[in-house]
């Protein structure tokens, strides 16, 4: 039985699995070693524990890793049978969790994979080594499709790495899936052709140094393998099974806090975003676990990350999370939270299953039929009337041939067939003629059964008449020509179908182009208006001082009392494309509160000496 025949036969059994989680300690790095500190955490030999010691509190995982494990620890202990799930139709996920320069890129290995050494490897060379080594080994009538996806989350914007011109959009389809709409795809040969895409994608990710680490992440990345396993037999034709699976590998940016990496500027907007999706993921772990409510609401759309994640949490997945832990009594805060998080995240449960595609393969069978059957078209019309009446006249001979090899197959199971029946008759005859006589029942039965077998034996004539095969291949000829036209016409529709709706995108793109446009217009005029109105406000203003300024310098009269109307204040909206105070209308305006304050003071003045003359 072939291996796909194998999964789909337990398609349907499977159960709720945890997730399961992994820690990983790194040594004391750079002047870490020369601080004679002692390490935070404990790791106790034999056992997946890990204490921490500050609060004297031990933690159980499903694999806990110290200072001295590998690489290749890390990869064998908890990723490899993720990548024997990937080949029987399960989705997997590995992603890398912890503060910043906690070991998280180093661990996963998205980065140079062809200039390490073997042992520097991390998880995604060597989870790719065994994908195309297990492709290799595949039996031969199953065939392999691999493709790879390459994402970037920096600042809340998703970034094609294999095409950074794509535009990415998050959506859902029919089944509740998270996918990404306009990220490229790139088809699979060879290892080689992976690990070039790998580092070319690897180049354009956002990396920066601060305080806490020389080659910082700035931002989130996802790596995709898909895997396509059609399996098409004899009897299958465009009926074959496909196997449809996925296995991510996520490059987490690591948590920061500003005091100690020394962020300023970009790279502080760039911690403010990383920590957002953190907090995100928090959340939804938090919600994933808690058992209390019986109507969770799970928040995955509170970041792109989260989103892009919710398969792997609580999904249609199999998961490991690997959190990475510095040793140093600095950062036992983040350890502590790393370690808390970790602990919570072994509560989830997803619930992975065989992800069996039937309508694409389906979908492809038919597509590769057309493909042949319209390559096969150019070439009889190309050539000249004698080349397409001689291939016809080929494939209508050996079709002939074939249905002659059968006859004269089912000729010779006729033939042993009598020759059986001839040693029964004749044993028949002989136990009737040396035994007693049988009963007159069963007597009738056999004569019975031989006048049967006379009938069958004369009627049996060999096939004589070869134009029936003819006949034969001649409708087969023709069934063949109207799915040829089937086909054409359904390829016609198709055709037809796409200019439609590529007539209605180009419309509403126009739409939308023509609403930004009337946006633009209606936001200059806005700005137009506003602006008058302050010179007009500016101008009463400036008119209301001029007559208080003459009212007081008029003989005999008294300042004038009466109340002077200020400017508004600068309540206009400051967001972009709103209105800004210029720099000369505010100089223009302190000059103007200016003069009344000085007219305020000389009114006072002039009160006094009122009085004064008033007491003499």
């Amino acid at each position: 039985m072939h291996l796909i025949d194998q999964v789909l036969m337990l398609n349907g059994n499977e159960a709720a699995v945890p997730i399961k989680v992994a820690i990983r300690v790194r040594p004391f790095v750079g002047e870490e070693n020369y601080s004679q500190g002692e390490s935070c955490l404990y790791c106790v030999p034999g056992k997946p524990h890990i204490l921490v010691k500050s609060k004297n509190k031990e933690y159980q995982f499903d694999y806990v890793y110290d200072q001295n494990c590998s690489q290749n620890d890390v990869y064998s202990g908890c990723v490899t049978s993720l990548v024997d799930a990937f080949f029987t139709g399960y989705n997997g996920t590995v992603f890398a969790y912890g503060q910043t320069g906690s070991g998280k890129t180093y661990t996963m290995g998205i980065g140079s994979c062809v200039y390490l050494d073997e042992i520097q490897k991390g998880i995604v060379p060597r989870a790719l080594n065994d994908i195309f080594r297990k492709k290799e080994a595949l039996q031969q009538d199953v065939v392999c499709k691999l493709s790879v996806t390459f994402i970037e989350i920096y600042r809340e914007e998703t970034t094609d790495l294999l095409d950074n011109s794509c535009t990415l959009q998050i959506r859902e389809d029919e089944k509740g899936t998270t996918v990404i709409v306009g990220a490229r795809e790139e088809t699979v040969d060879t290892l080689d052709d992976v690990f070039t895409l790998l580092d070319a994608g690897t180049a354009l990710r956002h990396v920066g140094s601060t305080n806490m680490n020389e080659q910082s992440s700035r931002s989130h990345c996802i790596f995709t393998v898909k895997l396509e396993q059609y399996q098409f037999g004899e009897e299958q034709g465009m009926e074959g099974k496909c196997l449809c699976s996925s296995l991510h590998f996520v490059d987490l940016a690591g948590s920061e806090r500003a005091h100690r990496t020394g962020n300023q500027g970009t790279r502080f907007k760039e911690s403010v975003s990383i920590n957002t999706g953190l907090l995100a993921l928090g959340n939804v772990i938090s919600a994933l676990t808690d058992t209390k409510r019986k109507k969770r609401h799970v928040p995955y759309r509170e970041s792109k990350l989260t989103r892009l994640l919710k398969n792997s949490l609580g999904g249609n997945s199999r998961t490991v999370m690997i959190t990475c832990l510095s040793p140093t009594d600095a950062d036992l805060d983040e350890v502590i939270n790393s370690v808390s998080y970790a602990s919570r995240a072994q509560k989830i449960f997803n619930q992975p299953v065989v992800n069996w595609n039937r309508e694409k393969s389906q979908i492809d069978g038919m597509r590769k039929e057309i493909n042949n059957l319209r390559s096969e078209l150019q070439r009889r019309r190309s050539g000249d009337p004698r080349d397409r009446n001689y291939h016809e006249n080929d494939e209508v001979n050996s079709r002939v041939d074939h249905l002659t090899m059968e006859h004269e197959k089912r000729d010779q199971k006729e033939a042993t067939l009598f020759n059986i029946l001839h040693e029964v008759n004749a044993i028949i005859h002989a136990i009737q003629s040396t035994h007693p006589p049988l009963s007159s029942q069963l007597n009738l039965q056999i004569e019975s059964w031989r006048d049967k077998w006379k009938d069958k034996s004369q009627s049996n004539r060999p096939l004589s008449a070869p134009s029936s095969i003819i006949k034969m291949s001649h409708e087969i000829t023709e069934q063949l020509q109207n799915e040829l036209l089937h086909y054409k016409e359904r390829d016609m529709e198709n055709n037809v179908m796409i200019e439609k709706k590529s007539n209605e995108v180009d419309e509403l793109r126009q739409e939308v182009i023509a609403f930004g446009e009337e946006n633009a217009k209606l936001r200059l005029d806005l700005d137009i208006a506003i602006n008058t109105t302050r010179d007009f406000q500016e101008r009463l203003f400036e008119q209301q001082m001029a007559i208080k300024h003459f009212q007081n310098k008029q003989p005999g009269s008294h300042p004038s009392t009466a109340t002077v109307t200020t400017l508004p204040s600068d309540n206009y909206s400051t967001t972009r494309g709103g209105v800004r105070p210029r720099p000369n209308r505010m100089v223009e305006r302190f000059r103007v509160k200016n003069d009344l304050l000085v007219s305020e003071i000389d009114e006072m003045d002039w009160v006094e000496h009122d009085e004064v003359g008033i007491c003499s």
